[in-house]
């Protein structure tokens, strides 16, 4: 829903993107290492994304960690105790 505030922020490092790419076609040399070095770049940065994305596998794995790294957190205790309430609840 708020990924509409990431475009005006982005728009710098789009225009970067953008020119590197322009600079790289027009020099060959050193184009090897700068491809390796983003490709280095991107699997590290996928592979720190894929922990915290499975933290948000539905809405229980997303409180119940909520509720375990914060203490005292009563907004995060009343969202998993309601979430436990309704699944607890006999459905008619």
């Amino acid at each position: 829903m708020a990924d509409r505030y990431a475009y005006v922020p982005l728009i710098g490092i789009f225009v970067m993107i953008a020119w590197s790419l322009d600079d790289w076609r027009t020099r060959k040399r050193g184009f090897g290492w700068r491809v390796v070095s983003a490709l280095g770049v991107l699997t590290a940065l996928g592979i720190a994304t894929s922990r915290p994305a499975k933290l948000l596998e539905n809405e229980y794995t997303v409180w119940a960690h909520a509720v375990s790294v914060t203490d005292r957190n009563p907004f995060a205790q009343d969202a998993l105790a309601q979430l436990w309430w309704s699944l607890m609840r006999p459905q008619h």
